[in-house]
């Protein structure tokens, strides 16, 4: 292979990945991935879910992607399909992107209620 198009390459790749981290310094997340983790160990839904909230109104503009996700996995948890799917809509409204991932979501809970 060609050493330019490896060097190329690469510096696409360095753009792609500069580009992605970048992406989130607009939101405050006020130690979400901590919370999370602890969430994850400890299943405390009361945690995580005054977090969520706090993101949510810290951020008002425009909530960070996955923070709806977030709370309709806490209430899917929680045995709260129909609050699970109104999350999930939240996310794919706001980030389409993520349609495909949150329709499979909606269809799980789906499919457990019938």
């Amino acid at each position: 292979m060609n050493s330019h198009l490896i060097k190329i390459i690469l510096c696409l790749f360095g753009l792609f990945f500069a580009a992605c981290s970048a992406k989130y310094e607009n939101y405050n997340l006020d130690g979400y991935s901590e919370s999370f983790y602890s969430f994850e160990k400890s299943v405390n839904f009361d945690e995580i879910t005054e977090k969520l909230d706090q993101i949510i109104e810290n951020n008002e503009n425009r909530v960070p992607p996955g923070i709806y996700a977030q709370y309709g996995y806490i209430f899917s948890r929680k045995n709260e399909p129909v609050r699970a799917i109104e999350y999930f809509q939240k996310e794919m409204e706001l980030y389409p992107e993520s349609s495909v991932f949150m329709k499979r979501l909606i269809e799980q809970i789906n499919k457990g209620n019938q």
